[in-house]
């Protein structure tokens, strides 16, 4: 035993620090470690005593999902001890009770016990938190109590499998308990609180043959060493061996002091419904005291016999994917309930016919699995069925895609679905091998608008039946329909609305008495009817009707326009506008004036013109009234005014009766303003689950009403150095923008990003007075795209050139796809074929494209591929994308693609 005295402690970090490097290099295999082995009753997974596990519940208990016993007899030098411990779980927790006699076989008055009852809640698979209550007596005569709380945190990493032998780093888990933070009664002693952290790996699995590694320490306020156990167990089907060895290190100075080796070994063995566990265990070797532990364990109901429970849920049962931002797509919402891990899931999508159309489902290809924080974080907070299935699926109506990696080519088939009703039907299976009851429904593609037409009957004031306003509205028999009416005044706001559900109660005819929603007389001036149809789907139509004039003088002289406002700056749209004036309906003569003002003219000021401070005016008598005036903006010395609000008011002067009718109206030259960002940096829409779409987020401002918008995407090439932008997909509505677009990766054309490739983003935003504003607002950059082939997944990466003095591709590019062989895909065999374009000759050709992938293959062995799992092959021109000629196509057509086969 005097070799572990001198085992430096520098040996210890160097074990641990070891472990965190080969993590990055980590194999999977077919077993899962559990750290259950290290809160528990197991004596060949605690490299400490046992028996300090064994009746501790509190947060272990969470992870616990069936019921079952432990119980144990421990042979000391001078005691005798017996535990036992239940545990049963509810829909709420799980519960657990430990009983604990130590009997001193030199005095027996000091003979104890204590009784522990806990509750252990699992959080999430990595979090679990409980509550103990402790009773303690001595000689039954002395009975004391405390009660404490014990959170616990937990990292387990589950790899992928793999059927081959692993040596190294291959599968772990980290975790940490905060021990006996305890509440006093009847002024009983504490628990000491102490903090138990570790971690865990495999080291080597061969077959059914598997070695483990383990070291855990812990600490408390008034500790002065630190202690650390190591421990080494085997496996090998259903027998287990452990050996422990526990050490301090004080903290005044390096040297480490042993302080115990612990043997062990057993039986662990799944009966079906029953899981059995025996196990001996031996302490206390390094002082020749030897301390002899028994335990037995019985879990009922241990197997999975049940079948996942599977919940499917989409947000909407209509869609129209037209990329006004209105229920553009379906969120499908996934819910599995389950005992054993989900390690297979497919979603799909048929027509009428039962034809598969788009097909959602694992990703199965082999990735390596690394250490990176965020895979951390993200495991301690999201259940871990949902680290194998995602808990929302978004399909946007289209069909599979397509995987080639070019546009602009011969009419490739378009993805998106023909309006009509689709089937959706989804499994999962599990661990165990047993599958869930389909889920199936139903989602409808509907992207027909709704049809609506409307006509101004009259505007004039009918006194005898009361009507201000009437008009035609007509619509065709679509009961799924919502239609909305809404009257508002000058200034926008909402004075009378109607709602109508389904054509059936639409009326064809609608008549405005001049009340609001309160039935209360609206004031003198003009009004907007706005009447929007909208399915079920979200596809919307709206028309209006302006310049509802409710008039309440005698004299009835009306002045509008038919727009509410203009932009002149002279660009062909609306730089003017137009008043139409109604001839008042008096005999005898009368003279008038119009102005614009920037101030609302009150009855007051109309009593004195001299008072009116206009921008400009007019003047006249009964004999040269007006039929219409148009301004363009510019006051009395040809000055452009300002962006603003302008009222135009005409008055009428008859015998020194004064009559005025005043409406406002926008003057606006300011362009709208708007702002695209989006999480879609580094989007590869490989089907692999990782980045394979996005969203855009869009933020628009004016102060006027936007009337229409557009989002473009371009492809941006550098062909014979120039840039060319290659349009890829579009968004665009007659409405504001939505606050989100989402984005699957797919060309209009059904046709994916390529791979490394800069996308340009152009927006375009209208005003309701054609003021408009294009230009560029960012950029999104893709990955490398893995696309799945069948038995093999390719890479392409276009725009390779060839001469002497140029490599193919940038070697940051080169890098990329290196660095995705070497750490993404190790296990597969790679093949790098090059292509080149027609231009030249085919046998120049067919060397250039050989020398090249020669060129590019050593580039890779210099930099760690093996050269055992790579191969190289140059084509020339024999393969072209697209036999159609075009300098994109050209540019496409020369290229690397990187196939990976297993």
């Amino acid at each position: 035993m005097k070799v572990f005295k001198k085992v430096p402690w520098q040996i210890l970090f160097i074990i641990y620090g070891g472990s965190i490097f080969f993590m990055k290099n980590l194999y999977a295999a077919d077993y899962v470690f559990s750290p259950v082995s290290i809160s528990t009753a197991n004596i060949l997974f605690h490299p400490e005593n046992p028996l300090d596990n064994s009746v501790n519940l509190g947060a272990a208990l969470g992870i616990f999902n069936r019921p079952g016993f432990y119980g144990g007899y421990n042979l000391l030098p001078a005691d005798r001890q017996y535990w036992g411990s239940f545990i049963f779980s509810t829909g709420i927790g799980v519960f657990g009770v430990s009983y604990l006699h130590s009997a001193s076989e030199t005095s027996p008055e000091f003979s104890h016990g204590l009784f522990r009852a806990g509750f252990g809640k699992s959080l999430t698979p990595n979090l679990s938190f409980g509550f103990f209550l402790n009773y303690s007596y001595l000689n039954l005569n002395d009975l004391k109590s405390s009660a404490g709380i014990e959170p616990s945190l937990t990292y387990t990493i589950e790899p992928y499998s793999a059927q081959k032998p692993v040596i190294g780093i291959h599968n772990y888990f980290l975790y940490s308990s905060l021990k006996n933070l305890s509440l006093d009664f009847n002024q009983s002693t504490a628990f000491q609180p102490s903090l138990i952290f570790g971690f865990g790996a495999g080291i080597i699995k061969y077959k059914d043959f598997l070695t483990t590694f383990q070291i855990e320490s812990s600490a408390n306020a008034k500790m002065s060493v630190a202690p650390v156990s190591l421990a080494l167990g085997f496996q090998y089907l259903m027998f287990q061996a452990r050996a422990g060895y526990s050490l301090e290190i004080p903290f005044a100075s390096p040297k480490i002091r042993p302080t115990d080796f612990t043997l062990g070994g057993g039986i662990l063995h799944d009966f079906g419904s029953v899981y059995l566990s025996l196990q001996y265990g031996v302490k206390g070797l390094l002082h020749n005291v030897a301390e002899h532990y028994f335990s037995a364990g019985l879990v009922y109901n241990y197997a999975d016999d049940r079948a996942p429970l599977l919940n499917v849920v989409p947000d909407v049962q209509y869609i129209s994917p037209n990329g006004d931002g209105r229920q553009d797509y379906v969120t499908f919402k996934i819910n599995v309930s389950d005992l054993s891990r989900v390690t297979d899931w497919k979603l799909e999508i048929k027509n009428a016919r039962g034809e598969a159309v788009k097909t959602f489902s694992k990703d199965k290809r082999s990735r390596s699995v690394y250490f990176p924080l965020y895979r951390i974080v993200t495991d301690l907070f999201e259940d871990r069925q949902y680290q194998d299935i995602p808990r929302y699926i978004i399909w946007d109506g289209s069909s599979e895609n397509l995987n080639i990696n070019v546009s602009t080519l011969v009419n490739p088939p378009s993805i998106a679905l023909p309006d009509g009703i689709y089937f959706y039907e989804m499994r999962v299976s599990d661990a165990k091998g047993m599958n869930s009851d389909p889920v199936r429904g139903n989602i409808t593609i509907d992207t027909v608008v709704p049809e609506i037409n409307l006509k101004r009957d009259n505007v004039y004031e009918n006194k005898d039946s009361g009507t201000v306003f009437s008009a035609t509205q007509l619509a065709p028999n679509q009961n799924e329909d919502m239609f909305t009416g809404i009257i508002s005044d000058e200034a926008g706001h909402a004075v009378k609305t109607y709602s109508w559900a389904g054509a059936k109660s639409f009326p064809k005819q609608l008549k405005w008495d001049g009340s609001d929603d309160e039935n209360l007389r609206v004031p003198d001036g003009y009004y907007r009817y706005e009447l929007t149809a909208m399915d079920i789907a979200g596809n919307a139509n709206s028309a209006f009707i302006s310049n509802i004039a409710v008039n309440n003088s005698p004299v009835h002289a009306e002045i509008f326009s038919e727009t509410d406002g203009f932009s002149p700056n002279n660009d062909g749209k609306l730089d003017t506008i137009k008043f139409e004036i109604l001839p008042a309906k008096i005999n005898d003569n009368f003279t008038w004036n119009i102005f614009i003002t920037k101030e609302k003219i009150t009855t007051e000021k109309t009593k004195d013109m001299k008072n009116v401070v206009s921008v400009v005016a007019w003047t006249g008598t009964k004999e040269n009234f007006p039929a219409s005036i148009t301004w363009d903006g510019k006051d009395t010395k040809q000055n452009l005014s300002g962006d603003g609000i302008y009222f135009v008011t005409l008055i009428i002067d008859h015998n020194g009766e004064v009559f005025f009718t005043s409406r406002s109206f926008v003057l606006d030259t300011r362009v709208p303003e708007i702002s695209v960002s989006s999480n879609m940096q580094g989007i590869s829409p490989d089907n692999d689950k990782i980045k394979d779409d996005g969203f855009f987020y869009l933020a628009a401002h004016d102060k006027s009403r936007i009337k229409s918008y557009s989002l473009n995407l371009y492809e941006i090439l550098q062909i014979n150095g120039k840039t060319v932008r290659v349009p890829f997909k579009s968004w665009s509505a007659a409405k504001a923008p939505p606050e989100k677009i989402y984005f699957n990766g797919i060309s209009e054309k059904g046709l994916l990003m390529e791979s490394l490739q800069t996308y340009e983003i152009e927006t375009s935003v209208t005003d309701i007075y054609e003021n408009t504003k294009t230009g560029t607002s960012g950029e999104i950059y893709s990955g490398l795209l893995a696309s799945d082939q069948g038995s093999r997944l390719k890479i392409t990466l276009t725009g390779l050139k060839y001469n002497k003095t140029s490599d193919p591709l940038k070697y940051d590019r080169l890098n990329a796809l290196l660095s995705l062989l070497l750490y993404d895909y190790p296990e597969y065999k790679v093949r790098i074929e090059v292509h080149t374009n027609s231009v030249g000759g085919e046998e120049a050709n067919l060397k250039a494209s050989e020398l090249r992938a020669r060129k590019i293959m050593r580039y890779f062995h210099s930099r760690g591929l093996s050269y055992d799992r790579s191969a190289y092959q140059g084509f020339g021109e024999i393969i072209p994308l697209s036999e159609i000629q075009g300098e994109i196509v050209q540019y496409k057509n020369d290229r690397l693609e990187c196939i990976l086969i297993k």
